[in-house]
């Protein structure tokens, strides 16, 4: 999102589970029926605790290799308007895993 009045950009990060030192765009799998624009904002909230209201324009994509070494796509947007969870919110359901910044 627009960070600042210098129009400045904030990237979410999240801290992988298995190596907690690394930080990590938030991704996931899109469920059966979902659309992968919803399924981004589940996912913002459930590993970072934020609360998207409308995502904006897509910025990028990218392939990875997951943890079974199977390639997965990672669509990119911007969030102009979210809502950090406290982390005593139970939406946040990844907050004793995971930290943000």
């Amino acid at each position: 999102r627009r960070g600042d009045q210098r129009g400045e950009w904030e990237v979410l990060l999240v801290s992988a589970r298995r190596h907690v030192e690394w930080w990590v765009l938030p991704k996931g799998g899109v469920e059966v029926g979902e659309l992968a624009s919803d399924a981004a904002r589940r996912e913002a909230c459930e590993e970072a605790g934020v609360l998207v209201a409308d995502l904006g324009a897509e910025v990028g994509r990218f392939e990875y290799l997951d943890a079974k070494r199977r390639r997965s796509l990672v669509q990119v947007w911007l969030a102009p308007r979210y809502v950090e969870l406290d982390a005593s919110d139970p939406r946040w359901s990844e907050r004793r895993e995971r930290a943000r910044q």
